[in-house]
């Protein structure tokens, strides 16, 4: 029988309730989940059938990656460059695109530094194992804590932007974006014959899925040639159906 236990700092609680949605969404019923809520720390355990070890170990391992590069790296992120001279806005896009940076590459160092065992301690690993990601994070903060005043100008920053997003764009998927009323529909078509769909109540959150995302191909719907549109434009190759 596969079995694991990931301990969680209280004060980290939504990475448990993120790590146990990624799990439950990759493993489905290959594995039982259960969380616990202690007096400092807090547990979630896996355990699944011994013939499916491999899928489910795989699949932990996979789910713990994406939460340390995806939410622990971007609340690592944006306590540091929240205080940038620039619209809220846009710091939150600058949050979105530098998590997804070089994803590639530090998934590598991620996977080359998980413990194996029965037993793992997010706080542990983050403390003593991340070292080197935690460097290559503070330098990006660092760098946009010292080009503020740059990043001020939106155009500069949907420029750092477009490049941060090309930089990491790997997977060839397709966005296709609709705006109905005052709201965003998002199909997202990803290489690998699957597709997902997506509303948002704004533009801004809108756009940060879609900088999460960072499809190849993006083709909008239902767009007036306003503000909205042409920061659309200046971050991602879009393609137009219509505008109205």
């Amino acid at each position: 029988m596969y079995e694991t236990v990931i301990i969680v700092d209280n004060k980290h609680l939504r990475w448990l309730d993120e790590l146990a949605s990624l799990i439950n969404e990759k493993l489905g019923d290959s594995a039982v989940t259960a969380c616990k809520i202690g007096g400092r720390c807090s547990y979630i355990s896996i355990g699944a059938d011994g013939r499916r070890t491999g899928q489910v170990a795989a699949g932990v391992t996979s789910s713990l990656i994406s939460l340390i590069l995806g939410r622990m790296k971007y609340d690592f992120i944006s306590e540091r460059i929240r205080s940038l001279r620039c619209p809220d806005a846009s710091i939150k896009l600058l949050c979105h695109a530098l998590t997804g940076f070089d994803r590639e590459t530090e998934e590598e160092m991620v996977a080359e530094t998980l413990p194996s065992g029965k037993i793992f301690d997010l706080e542990g690993y983050r403390n003593f194992r991340m070292s080197e990601l935690v460097s290559r994070w503070m330098e990006i903060c660092r760098l946009a804590t010292e080009h503020s005043a740059y990043l001020c100008d939106e155009e500069t920053m949907n420029e750092l932007l477009r490049f941060l997003i090309d930089a990491g764009r790997s997977d060839g998927s397709r966005a296709e974006i609709f705006k109905l009323g005052g709201k965003y529909r998002i199909v997202e078509h990803r290489r690998d014959g699957e597709s997902g769909e997506k509303i948002f109540e704004t533009f801004d959150d809108m756009l940060c899925h879609l900088i999460d995302i960072a499809p190849c191909e993006t083709v909008v719907s239902g767009f007036e040639y306003d503000d909205k549109f042409r920061r659309l434009h200046s971050i991602f190759d879009v393609k137009c159906n219509n505008l109205r």
